[in-house]
């Protein structure tokens, strides 16, 4: 549920990009498919504290 939460917000201001984390590929949950998620850095992390602060 969080995990939704972060990454509509994420989308909305434009976060998934070299300068916030990076690609990489990921089990999927469901099957045994591999899937490309999104890792986010530190600095996205104090990103998204100045977007809930708000």
């Amino acid at each position: 549920m969080i995990g939704n939460k972060i990454g509509r917000l994420a989308n909305l201001h434009g976060m998934m990009t070299d300068e916030y984390g990076e690609f990489r590929l990921d089990k999927s949950r469901r099957s045994d498919k591999q899937v490309e998620s999104f890792v986010y850095n530190a600095a996205a992390v104090e990103r998204f504290r100045e977007l809930l602060k708000a």
